[in-house]
């Protein structure tokens, strides 16, 4: 994962959906995005599928949330994600799910010339969906197919290997969160793929080992619901987890800062913008500013939607940023996206 590497004109400033930059794109926006990403080649690129249960975890997993933080590309693959960003007033266009991601991203592979390797899976999983990929898209190339046991996970010098000589477009990788992302960080800079992307169980979806909901609950927002009905033991406790995580955060979500983390000094004011492009022009302007930069908010001031996501753009540019200055409620705002992993800060 290269820190900043995707080109800030070809995507738009993200949303922040409890302390995670998702970017606000539609399934077309993202499928066009990664095209060109591997068109281009360069440094490789980590694409992110987010839902509760990644939220609920990266608040726990301070390793998770730095990679989320961190990802070229993150996309709202549940519901409550796009159901937070309208809550807090900064709504995303829309789910972009990964079990549809992934079949549509092997049209497009078959389309554009690109291969795809599939990583993960059960035995055989990934070599079923592989057959069926290719039988739906004509010109479709799998270029490898792995499923990796734990031993090969914790010592991933044969994965490496075997997608370096593969020299696929983008490899999927079918381990389950955090499994999957921990492990695209891990070998993504050595297997030298332009894109990983983290698809959960797209693959059972593609072979019929899950099937998804029918579209009748998709549309009224009861994917959940199927899932549970179908596999009640496997998921009946993640959704309680899940749920009181949520709840947990709409409950804290405005609850003053009890303390404030760090020290800084006066320094770059952080204006109110009038939109996501004004916000990104002043990270462009903001790059150059000596390290670690100090915002300073305007007194008074609490973050809105967009203010938050500059934050994140800017940080996802530095090596360190500390802010002085704040509220009790911004205070409170940095803590309930758990930030002060990402930021230091006193209150003014």
């Amino acid at each position: 994962m290269a820190l900043g590497a995707a080109p800030s004109s070809a995507l738009p400033l993200p949303v922040v959906v409890l302390g995670i930059p998702v970017h606000p794109v539609t399934m077309e926006q993202a499928l066009d995005w990664i095209a060109a990403r591997i068109a281009a080649g360069g440094p490789p690129a980590l694409v992110a599928t987010v839902n509760l249960d990644f939220l609920r975890l990266a608040h726990l997993d301070a390793e998770l949330h730095r990679i989320l933080f961190h990802a070229d590309l993150v996309l709202a693959d549940g519901f409550p994600v796009v159901w937070w960003a309208k809550h807090v007033g900064d709504p995303l266009p829309g789910r972009v799910a990964g079990s549809d991601l992934t079949p549509l991203l092997a049209a497009r592979a078959a389309r554009d010339g690109f291969s795809l390797f599939l990583l993960g899976g059960a035995a055989g999983v990934a070599e079923q969906a592989a057959q069926a990929l290719t039988a739906r898209h004509e010109g479709l190339r799998v270029a490898g197919i792995l499923a990796p046991d734990a031993a090969a996970l914790a010592a991933p010098a044969a994965i490496i290997s075997a997608v370096r000589a593969a020299k696929p477009g983008a490899v999927l990788v079918a381990l389950g969160a955090p499994k999957q992302e921990r492990l695209i960080v891990r070998c993504q800079a050595s297997w030298a793929a332009p894109v990983a992307i983290g698809v959960g169980a797209s693959l059972d979806f593609v072979v019929g080992v899950q099937v998804r909901a029918p579209l009748a609950w998709q549309r009224c927002y009861l994917e959940w619901a199927w899932r549970l009905l179908r596999s009640p033991r496997r998921l009946g406790w993640r959704y309680v987890l899940d749920l009181g995580f949520l709840s947990g955060r709409l409950l804290r979500q405005w609850r003053p800062a009890s303390t404030a983390l760090g020290r800084a000094a006066v320094g770059l004011p952080l204006p109110r913008f009038v939109d996501r492009a004004a916000a990104e022009l002043w990270i462009d302007s903001s790059a150059h500013q000596a390290l670690p930069p100090v915002v300073v908010p305007s007194d008074g001031l609490a973050f809105d939607g967009v203010q938050l996501a500059a934050l994140a753009g800017l940080r996802r540019r530095v090596s360190a940023m500390s802010l002085a200055g704040l509220s009790a409620r911004q205070c409170a705002q940095l803590q309930h996206g758990r930030w002060e992993r990402f930021f230091s800060w006193t209150k003014g």
